[in-house]
């Protein structure tokens, strides 16, 4: 069930994130921009001004995995030691500001879901997760460099080529992510959706 207020709230705070993300990114290259975590808060933002459950749940999809995946690996090597994921190794040598803000733009998918995690997801859903997986292999193929790898697109091309990966890039994001994120929503829906 919609919240009027707690969605405009969603938004205030997702405008507050993608501030946040731009004094950041201040210290970086502009291709930052183009990382999903880095643009996601506005898409965010203006989905929960305009109440948009399938286009929130549809952004969840793309990213709620990867972000969880994120943000264990931060966990595991802060409390750890214990490093798999390289971007956590560069992001422990920034400053303070630099350390945390990234962290928290890391949770934004998480946070998003747990705004909606009572609405059902739909097939229109998925229309919308794959529009914007659509969008962003456009954005990078056009507007990224294949040795910056944003949002994993070129991920192999050093084994396989730049164009035999990359025309892959969604079909195999949509089936490894996307529909399983889908599903985790559904069963979350189903559990506590259908429960208040």
């Amino acid at each position: 069930m919609k919240n009027s207020n707690s969605y405009v709230l969603a938004g205030v705070f997702f405008i507050f994130l993608q501030i946040i993300v731009i004094i950041r990114n201040l210290y970086f290259d502009f291709a930052y921009f183009f990382w999903f975590c880095d643009f996601v808060p506005i898409i965010l933002a203006l989905a929960f001004f305009l109440k948009k459950d399938y286009v929130i749940k549809g952004i969840v999809n793309i990213g709620l995995f990867p972000q969880i995946v994120y943000i264990f690996g931060f966990i595991i090597k802060i409390f750890l030691g214990i490093s798999f994921l390289s971007e956590v190794e560069l992001l422990l040598t920034y400053n303070i500001f630099i350390i945390f803000s990234s962290v928290f733009v890391h949770l934004a998918t998480i946070i998003a879901f747990g705004f909606t995690y009572k609405v059902r997801p739909t097939k229109e859903t998925l229309v919308y997760s794959l529009l914007g997986l659509v969008l962003i292999y456009l954005v990078m193929i056009f507007f990224t460099a294949p040795v910056d790898d944003i949002n994993y697109v070129f991920l192999l091309s050093n084994f396989f080529g730049v164009d035999v990966f990359s025309v892959f890039w969604i079909p195999i994001t949509f089936l490894l992510v996307v529909l399983p994120t889908q599903g985790f929503q559904y069963l979350i829906y189903r559990y506590f959706g259908k429960h208040n």
